[in-house]
C-alpha cells in the first residue's frame, strides 16, 4: 500500500511537470511573440458578448475594459504559472491561476482546443487539490521557509497524495 502511494505522489509530480511545461512554453511564446494583444483580444472579447451568461457579462463588463493590460497580465501569469508548476514551487496557488487562466481560454478561445483546456484543467484542479508531487518540487523546502498563507499548506501537514 504505501509503495502504490508513492507511486501515485511521483505519477502526480510527473503529469504536474508536464502541465507546467505546457503552460511554460505557451507563456514564453505568447511574451516573445506578443500575442494575444490588445486587438486580438478585443476581436475575441467581441465575439463572446453574444456567449452565454456568465461568460458574456464577465467579456463585456470586466475584460473588455483595458485589452492591452490584460493581454499582458495573461501572457505573464501563463508564464510565471508554467515555471512555478514545472519547479514545483507554491504548487497550489500556481495551479489555482493557472486554472484561472484556462477557464478564460476554454471560454472565449477556438472551440478545437476545448479538449485541450479542459485536460489542462483537470491536471490543474488535481494539482491544486493535492499539492502534486511535494517531494519532487520546491516546495518541501517554501513549507519550512514562508507562512501557511503563502503556500497554502493545510494545518497538518499530512497530504491527500
Amino acid at each position: 500500500m504505501a509503495s502504490s502511494l508513492a507511486q501515485a505522489r511521483q505519477g502526480l509530480g510527473f503529469v504536474r511537470f508536464g502541465a507546467g511545461l505546457v503552460l511554460l512554453s505557451a507563456g514564453w511564446t505568447a511574451l516573445r511573440t506578443g500575442l494575444p494583444d490588445g486587438d486580438a483580444l478585443t476581436a475575441l472579447l467581441q465575439g463572446a458578448e453574444a456567449k452565454s451568461f456568465p461568460f458574456g457579462a464577465w467579456a463585456e463588463s470586466v475584460l473588455a475594459e483595458n485589452p492591452p493590460a490584460l493581454a499582458l497580465l495573461w501572457r505573464v501569469l501563463l508564464l510565471a504559472s508554467g515555471l512555478l508548476l514545472t519547479l514545483g514551487a507554491l504548487t497550489r496557488p500556481a495551479a489555482a491561476i493557472a486554472a484561472l487562466l484556462v477557464v478564460h481560454a476554454w471560454a472565449y478561445g477556438p472551440a478545437e482546443s476545448h479538449a485541450l483546456h479542459f485536460l489542462l484543467l483537470v491536471i490543474l484542479a488535481v494539482s491544486a487539490w493535492t499539492r502534486a508531487g511535494r517531494s519532487m518540487g520546491l516546495d518541501s523546502a517554501l513549507d519550512r521557509m514562508l507562512p501557511r498563507s503563502v503556500t497554502w499548506t493545510p494545518r497538518s501537514k499530512k497530504d491527500l497524495f
